[in-house]
Parts: structure tokens; sequence; C-alpha cells
């Protein structure tokens, strides 16, 4: 009876302890992603703080997995660490006999993790995508931003205004087109108002235009001319697309297709999850006093992890149809209770999971690796499980879903450099702190301003290879990772628009006449930069249409020259009026010119370079290419902001691990009675991942509230530094 209340206690504080910190990571987690989607446009910042309440009763039963499993562990842990476990176990107290207080405190939490997997999960989705749905579906007006092309969700009309009063009731420069069977419409304005009539009904008021309707490549166009061009606002319909994820549970059942059954299975396995590791924590959590318990716990990450995404892969295969649903909803949980048996008979029998010489192995290995995996590693894994979603699809197999995440790993190498630098310092000066090294040399005569300047010497390597992987070898390899998954599905780079992408292009005129301005979209955008099924649409000095070009395919050839092939221009300068009826008084029809070529080279500013931003993230790509991309839409009057802060912070960025370095410093003059060395980098995990996160955090702020680029992308880095000068001027008076 002592045994089982002492258990439970231990046991109900530790997992609120555990709890607290996984929800505080996730929420914190789950912040920025949805202030970041906000800031680039995909939902409304007035419903970010429901999204993130919704993506946390989504995640609720994943946290309390996690939180059974490390509570768990903790307490046995500390319990062999403290030898009371040995006072037990002298006691006649079995591990089995741990079974009964651990399930019982462990049953209301399973109950809890079937709740939400089979009930609050697909509830937290629907209603997730609900409020994704209705802001994507808000009436065209609301999607307009000045300097960004914008597509509405109901009849794929493209819209581009160039400037919009801060009411948003005057616009400048308005661009709509739009295509139907082949038919192209254009309307074009220099100005333009919205108002609302008495009885609700909205409009678009037009000024001095041109409306133009016709196919390229035949010579009947119609071309009307306006002093005012009204268009009425129709609210979108709120059309409910239902997804796996949002599906009710009854729902899976009732039509048991391979999505659904693979769905039924994922969210089953959740409690069964749940049941194996709180079996599997009892023996693992073996602890000799008086060796490291970072093995324990390192496993412990192995395991879940590896758990983790092998469910994923089940489902993937059971939806694929490689696997069946019985074998796929029991078939690992069984595996993973026998591998249960199996560390019970051998604790039991005080036999070593691994033999000493694989154990020191093991234990060499991981303190070797412990910092490169602990984070690369994650990011590997959940990289890696949210591109199972595309395997299968083409020819995206495991094995290219693989290759792709691992080309990605400069990247993270990239991100995670300072937190290393930082983790790595304060273990060193941990070390020397229990030893009383550091002590000697203070005593020697170092001060405080020699040991930071040999430790900001230190970092001159890390500031160096920071910038390398950032400005050379990450952007390449992220490049070629996309590519693979391009090209294994056989696809090509899209953006969210239906129609493709769609770039502003102005050049100078030739001899010093005006400049010729542009739209121009890409229906495909290839990996290697090739383009195809391109249209472009060029204009005078009176921001009328003077000519649509078609083009089947092109590639660049040399600095400002681009080769189009199997090329149709349709000239509208100077048209003819055709034969006219009454019914074209209005609207009249006008003889274009046609052209056709087989090749053509066309001046533009538009370059590979500039292209390669639709490749990758702009936080992922190179100084020069984020400085050209800025440098291309400042001169076509485009919005810089959310490239400007990515600009600002690849600038700065590498200067973090000098940040971290001196963050590190103060660690060196705490007394090992400030605690253990394990304590302090665990003291440093949290100030790494806290500074990456209030980095990332400020570029999504910063993005929508548009505040200065420099400031945005300098701020958290400035807070840190001052952290950092402040704790050392503590310490050293202290």
């Amino acid at each position: 009876m002592i045994l089982e209340r002492s258990l439970q206690r231990e046991l109900a504080y530790t997992a609120g302890a555990v709890f607290l910190v996984l929800l505080t990571l996730v929420l914190t987690t789950m912040m920025i992603r949805i202030v970041g989607f906000a800031a680039s446009g995909e939902v409304d910042p007035r419903d970010v703080v429901v999204l993130i309440g919704l993506t946390m009763i989504s995640y609720v039963a994943v946290m309390l997995i996690a939180t059974l499993f490390i509570s768990i562990l903790f307490v046995l842990t500390r319990w062999y660490r403290d030898s009371e476990m040995v006072v037990w176990l002298s006691s006649g107290v079995s591990l089995t006999r741990l079974i009964k207080p651990i399930a019982t405190f462990a049953t209301p939490i399973v109950v809890l993790i079937a709740f939400f997997a089979f009930v609050g999960w697909p509830w937290a989705n629907e209603q997730s995508k609900l409020i994704r749905e209705r802001f994507q579906q808000r009436d065209e007006v609301s999607l307009l931003a000045p300097g960004q092309f914008r597509e509405s969700a109901a009849n794929h009309r493209v819209f581009f205004i160039e400037k919009m009063s801060p009411d948003q009731k005057r616009v400048e420069n308005v661009f709509v087109t739009s295509t139907e069977n082949g038919k192209v419409n254009v309307v074009v304005s220099k100005t333009g108002y919205t108002e609302v009539h008495q009885n609700g009904d909205r409009f678009v008021v037009l000024e001095n235009g041109r409306r133009y309707d016709g196919e390229p490549g035949k010579p009947d166009f119609r071309i009307m001319e306006f002093a005012r061009y009204g268009v009425k606002i129709q609210s979108q319909q709120l059309v409910n697309r239902p997804t796996t994820t949002s599906l009710p549970t009854t729902t899976l059942l009732r039509d048991p297709s391979n999505t659904h059954l693979a769905e039924f299975a994922w969210r089953a396995s959740l409690p069964l999850t749940a049941l194996n590791l709180m079996l599997l924590a009892i023996p693992l959590a073996y602890q000799n006093p008086r060796r490291s318990r970072t093995t324990n716990l390192v496993l412990a990450v192995l395991i879940y992890l590896t758990y983790s995404n092998l469910m994923n892969l089940v489902q993937a295969w059971v939806e694929q149809g490689k696997l069946a649903f019985v074998p796929g909803l029991v078939g690992l949980h069984a595996i993973v209770s026998a591998i249960v048996v199996l560390v019970f008979w051998l604790r039991m029998r005080n036999r070593a999971l691994l033999r000493r010489p694989a154990r020191r192995a093991l234990q060499v290995y991981l303190t070797f690796a412990f910092i490169l995996f602990a984070f690369s590693g994650l990011f590997f894994f959940f990289d890696l499980i949210s591109e199972l979603n595309s395997v299968g699809r083409g020819n995206y197999k495991f094995s290219y879903a693989v290759l792709r995440v691992t080309l990605q790993t400069p990247s993270r190498f990239y991100e995670i450099i300072p937190v290393a630098a930082l983790i790595s310092a304060i273990y060193v000066f941990a070390q020397m702190a229990a030893s009383s090294e550091f002590t000697i040399f203070r005593v020697s005569g170092l001060s405080t301003h020699r040991a930071l300047g040999s430790l900001l010497k230190i970092g001159i390597p890390i500031v160096v290879l920071t910038f390398v992987i950032g400005e050379v070898v990450g952007p390449y390899t992220d490049q070629l990772s996309e590519r693979v998954r391009l090209e294994a599905l056989g696809s090509s780079v899209s953006s969210n628009f239906r129609s493709g992408v769609w770039v502003k292009d102005t050049v100078p005129g030739n001899g010093g006449s005006a400049p010729i301005m542009r739209f121009v979209n890409v229906g495909e955008l290839k990996p290697d930069a090739t383009i195809s099924n391109v249209r472009i649409y060029e204009f005078d000095t009176q921001f009328r249409l003077a000519c649509v070009r078609t083009a089947d395919s092109g590639h660049y050839v040399r600095p400002g020259q681009w080769l189009l092939k199997g090329v149709t221009e349709t000239q509208l300068r100077d048209v003819a009026p055709a034969a006219a009826t009454t019914r074209d008084v209005l609207s009249p029809v006008y003889k274009s010119t046609q052209i056709s070529m087989p090749e053509y080279q066309m001046r533009s500013e538009l370059t590979p370079r500039i292209l390669s931003v639709l490749l990758v993230a702009p936080d992922r790509m190179s100084i020069t290419n984020l400085f050209s991309y800025v440098q291309h839409l400042r001169e076509n009057h485009q919005d810089t902001q959310r490239y400007m802060i990515a600009l600002w912070r690849k600038v700065l960025y590498p200067f973090a691990g000098f940040v971290m370095l001196v963050l590190s410093l103060p660690f060196a003059y705490l007394h090992t009675r400030a605690g253990a060395v394990g304590v302090k980098v665990f003291g440093g995990i949290m100030l790494g991942m806290s500074f990456q996160l209030l980095n990332t955090l400020f570029s999504h702020i910063g993005t929508l509230n548009t505040w200065p680029a420099p400031l945005t992308a300098a701020t958290p880095g400035l807070i840190y530094l001052a952290l950092g000068f402040f704790a050392l001027r503590w310490v050293d008076r202290h």
C-alpha cells in the first residue's frame, strides 16, 4: 500500500510538470507556425488565437503519450539513482509488482488519449479547416493587397493592384484577368474605388480603363473603353471539402476505404502506443547510480521517435493498399509488446540489455553524437513524417523521401549551429566549474574581459561555418532536394494559383524610350529554370494592353535574354475595327495582328536566380538571391517586406554564434552547488530554443505589422546579447 501510494503520488506531480513543459513547447511552436501562416496570407490574423487553441486540442493525445512515458521513466530512474528501488527490490517487490499501481495511474490518461484520438482530433481538424476555407473563400476585395498577385477561389480571376489607400477604398493601376475555354478576359484601369449600395451590395468601380476579350492567336478581339466600370462583388459560398483527418470516426467505419481505414488505424494506435510505452518504461528505467543517466534518456527519445515514425509508415502502407487493415492495426503494436516482454524478462533476471562491449561503444557514440542527433535528428524525423504523405504518388518512393530530407540536413545544421555552440560551451564550462579549473584560472588573474575575448576568438570559425553553410551549401542542397521531389512526382514548381506563377516585369525601353511593363504568367517552372505554358501581357505607357504573347516553352540564354519557343504574338496596338454590327456598338470587334514565330528572344529583368525564389522558402535562400529578388520587387513597385526581413536575418544570423557564446560564459562562474552539469546543459537547451522561437516569431510579427526589416531581424539577437552581458555582470559581482 505504501509502495502504491508513494509511486502514484510522485507520478502525478511529475506528469503534471512534464505535461506543462510539453504544452509550453508545443504551444510556442504552434504559435510561431500559425503566425507564419498569417504573415504569408494563408489565414486571417484575427483567427490566430482560435487556430492555436484548435491545434493544441489536436495534439493533446500525442502530448499525453509522451507525458506518460517520460514521467514513468523519470520517476523510476530517480528511484534507481537514489537507491529507493534497491530497497523495494530487496523487500521482495518485483518489477511486475509495479505494473498494477502504474496501470492504475495511467488508466485515466489512456482514456483521455482515446477520447482525443477518436473525437478531439477530427473535431479540431474540422474546425481549423472551416476557418481556413472561410478565409480563402472571402470576397474578392478582401483578397487584394498592394504589390501582390491574388487569385479568387471562385472564378480563378487573378488580381494585381499597384497601390491601395489605407482604408482600402481607393486603388491604382489595377490588372484583372481570367481565362475560360482558351479565351482571355483582361480589365485594366488607372484608378478605382469601392462602394456599398443601400441594399448592401458591394461594387468595385474602375475608372478610365479598358476591357479586352479574345483568344490569343486569333485575330478577333473585343475592346471596350470605359470611364466607369462596376463589378459586383459576390460573397463566396462556403464549400466544405471533407478531409480524412477531419472525418468523424463513425464516418471512417461506415465507409471503409483504404484511406479511411488507414486514418482509423492511426487513431486506434495512439492508446495502444500509450499502453506499450507505459510498460516499456518500467524495465527501461534501470539505472546504475555510478553510471551516466544519459543513455537511458537518449534511448527513450530514440524509441519514442522510432515508434511514432513506424506508425506513420504503417498508415501510409495501409492507405496505399500495401498492407491489410488488421495487420496494420495490430502488427506493429504486437511486435512492440513482444519486445516489452523480452526486456522485462532480461531485467528480472538481472541480464543486461546489451553486452558490455556493445554498451561501452553505445555510450561513447551517444556522448559524441548527442547534440547533433538531438536537434538535427529530431528535424530529420519530423521532416520525414511530413514527406510520408507524398510517398506513393507518381514515382515518389520512401527512398526518395529519405534522400530529400537528407539533402535538407545542411539547412538544419545552419539553424542549430548557434544553439549547438551554446550547449557545447555550457557543457565545457560546467565541467570546468565542477573540477574547480575555472576557479584556478580566475585566481591566476584571468579577468572576465580576457575570458570573453578568448571565447569570441573560438567563435570565429563557428561564425564562418554558419555563413558558408547558409550562403553556399544550404541553398544548393535545398534546390537539389526540391528537384528530387519534383522529378519523382513528375510535376513542376507551382504557386498557390491554379493558373501558375505570376511575376511583374519592367524593362527599360530601347534608345531611352519609356520602360515596358509586363505581367508574366508561367504555367510550369521546372527545377532547372526552364519554363513552359508562358503568357505575357505587355502594356504601353498609358497602361493599355499592347500585346499578348504566348509561348510553349522557354529558357534563359544570357543576361537579360530569354529564348521563347513556339511563340504567338497578338498585337493590339493601333488595331482596326472589323465590320460593325448592332451588337458591336458598345463593345466593338477589332482585327488584331497575329505573328507566329518558332523562336523569340525576349529582353527581361527576370533571371533564373529571381525565379529560384519559388524553389525554396525565403529563409533558405542565399543572400545574393534574396538581394536580387528584393531589387526586382522594388523596381516593379511590389511588396518587399517578407523578403527584406529574410535578407537581414541571413546577414545577421551567423553572428548569433557570438551571442550564444556570450550567454554561455556566465555558467562558468556558477559553483557546482548551483546545479549539476546536466541541469546547466538543460538550461542551455532552453535558452537556445527560446532564441530560435523568438527569432522566428519576430519575423512573422514584423511581416504582419510592416516593422523595419533591420530592426526586426536584429532585435532577438540584441535582447539575448544584453541578457548575456547582464548575467556576466551579475556573476562577476556576486
